[in-house]
């Protein structure tokens, strides 16, 4: 009787991973077919280099579901404090959301 509702458990588990998979997907297609873009690139997702001739700088990433353009103000606000700033666009970032799966953490 234990055996049984553990495989019970363990199927429910898999149908809610599966439908979950299935929503998050249908959410990223709906998501990224929203976004504007020029010659295949999400307008404003370009690398960004702030030389203010210092000898301080800083390398910013973004995080794995964005690009650039989410770090522009802290690169702003680090350029007024002194700092050379550097955030380049990752590879499979910056077009799609499904162009990443092209791509992995070799490649940044």
């Amino acid at each position: 009787m234990k055996f049984k509702r553990i495989l019970e458990l363990i199927l429910i588990l898999i149908i809610l991973i599966y439908l979950a998979r299935i929503t998050d997907n249908l959410a990223a297609k709906n998501i990224d077919g929203k976004l504007e873009r020029e010659n295949g690139k999400i307008i404003g997702a370009d690398s960004f280099y702030y030389d203010i001739n210092s000898t301080k700088s800083v390398l910013l990433l973004h995080g794995f579901g964005a690009n650039p353009y989410s770090l522009i103000e802290l690169g702003n606000f680090l350029s007024m404090q002194g700092f050379n700033v550097y955030a380049p666009l990752l590879p499979g970032h910056g077009t799609s959301a499904f162009d990443m799966e092209k791509y992995s953490w070799q490649d940044w």
